[in-house]
């Protein structure tokens, strides 16, 4: 089958830290990317240089290339066909998928995949559970955030890749799989057998502010992307919904036909799209009579890309309401997937785009209406330290894992004078104060059970919409406060959760 795509980089997903930018998608856990276990990594592979194409597979990308590629290719340079030449010959989006590689990305467009549904991180060298997917089979064996994967059916996870876990722990629906996890607290590692099962993940949610304010988060452009959008917008419009927002942060991309269709929901009559191909052009347009919502507001950030980018294009040429975030990625360009006679793909640009003014997306991007940072400076996710759960600090030591507790309860507003690292007096105070809130014995000690439970309140925190000034803002704006972003601040730990 082949699929027309608008997806950066390989699986259209968020580098990984060791790559350019990270974040942040739907679970940001300190900034780092996200993998679901069996569902599909977020991190982005690497071309694998050691894969030999075969004949019958060289001979069907030779066609393509020649017939479809977006600029003309001198035949003689595909006489010999690797993966090597590929990459020099072909733009960074172009380029053969391994079988394995092949059967990821596909399962990743039908938003149905066998695992046992957790999200995991690397922290330093250790990966780690960041959050068991609701309802999964990871979350009814115990798994916990903070959970270290030591090993997989006895293979140990030292030395390996978060990749190489993933692909471990994935399996068909029905299978065992055992992780062998440390914990804080327990000397021996604690042993989990796991069931796989099949797990759907869609990739659309949605939920009211204010009772009148819909929010509408967009993870990438899959398979019955726009059918989820639709049922979610006849949702909002039978509450009497009238104001809308549209979460394209983090959002790659994903399949050109689903981009369109989405846009067609919300996009006024006229052109959505301008696809360019070697032969000739097409404009894709929407047809929409009356807008389904009085005002939209759209939040973009530097990993919102290429169909993500063609419907913020389209909206800030003509639809009606702003963008709020920052820059967008800047990726122009369609590929096709070619399915080869080994099991094998190829991926092949086709086609660039441009906005319905004509403007160039490609290198670019688009730039929001109030350009602002998604957390206040103080508490960026990436300058996060990391919380080691590995002792339990008294008053009158120091170290790191005290420094990064202290980072933490800080942001959240309990007050702390002690020097970065310093167990003293007011680091105790606030440590008490946490567990008070927190409904533990408010001994001041940081025991393994209050560090766990630092890391996820943080965790909590930082994703609440009070500490998201872009949705804030947004929130602001549809309420009337036009110029209300001007000073946003974040909320306190604690304080009351308004616009729910």
């Amino acid at each position: 089958m082949q699929k027309l795509l608008t997806g950066r980089g390989p699986l259209f997903k968020t580098h990984h830290p060791s790559g350019r930018r990270t974040l942040k998608p739907t679970l940001l856990v300190l900034a780092l990317a996200l993998l679901i276990t069996g569902i599909f990594p977020l991190a982005a592979f690497a071309n694998p240089l050691n894969e030999t194409i075969s004949r019958e597979d060289q001979a069907v990308i030779r066609q393509v290339i020649l017939e479809n590629y977006v600029i003309d290719i001198d035949p003689a340079k595909l006489e010999t066909i690797t993966v090597d030449s590929l990459a020099v010959l072909l733009d960074e989006n172009s380029y053969y998928l391994p079988d394995w590689y092949m059967q990821e990305l596909m399962e990743e467009y039908s938003g149905e995949f066998e695992g046992i549904g957790a999200y995991i991180m690397e922290d330093g060298d250790r990966i780690i559970i960041a959050e068991p997917m609701s309802g999964s089979p990871a979350e009814a064996a115990g798994l916990l955030p903070g959970d270290q994967i030591v090993a997989v059916d006895s293979k140990s996870l030292e030395g390996l890749t978060v990749d190489d876990a993933v692909r471990l722990i994935k399996g068909p629906a029905g299978t065992e799989v055992r992780l062998y996890i440390r914990r804080a607290g327990h000397e021996n590692p604690v042993i989990f057998n796991i069931t796989r099962q099949q797990i759907v993940v869609s990739s659309v949610s949605d939920r009211v502010f204010d009772g009148m304010i819909g929010y509408l988060e967009v993870r990438q452009f899959s398979d019955h992307t726009t059918e989820y959008t639709q049922k979610a917008i006849d949702n909002f419009r039978a509450s009497g919904i009238t104001k809308l927002i549209i979460d394209l942060r983090g959002n790659p991309g994903g399949l050109l036909m689903e981009g369109v269709e989405f846009s067609r929901l919300f996009i006024p009559r006229g052109p959505v799209v301008h696809v360019f191909y070697r032969e000739g052009s097409i404009t894709y347009s929407s047809y929409l009579g009356e807008e389904p919502f009085e005002n939209i507001v759209v939040l973009v950030d530097e990993d919102s890309a290429s169909a993500a980018e063609i419907f913020a294009a389209a909206f800030k040429d003509r639809g009606n309401g702003i963008i709020v975030g920052e820059p967008t990625y800047g990726k122009g360009s369609v590929q096709r997937l070619y399915p080869l006679p080994s099991g094998a793909g190829f991926k092949l640009t086709e086609a660039i785009y441009l906005s319905p003014d004509y403007a160039t997306i490609d290198g670019v991007g688009i730039n929001p209406a109030i350009n602002m940072l998604r957390f206040h400076p103080n508490h960026d996710p990436e300058k996060l330290l990391p919380l080691e759960i590995n002792r339990k600090p008294l008053v009158g030591q120091q170290g790191e894992d005290i420094a990064a507790a202290q980072q933490r309860l800080r942001n959240m507003g309990y007050p702390i004078t002690d020097p970065a690292g310093a167990f003293g007096p007011s680091t105790q105070e606030a440590v008490k104060a946490f567990q008070e809130d927190q409904g533990l014995f408010p001994y001041g000690v940081l025991d393994f059970s209050t560090q766990r439970r630092l890391q996820r309140a943080y965790i909590s925190w930082l994703l609440a919409p009070e500490q998201d000034m872009q949705l804030t803002t947004a929130l602001y704006y549809l309420r009337g406060n036009r110029s209300s972003h001007v000073g946003v601040e974040p909320v306190p730990f604690g304080s009351p959760v308004v616009n729910q």
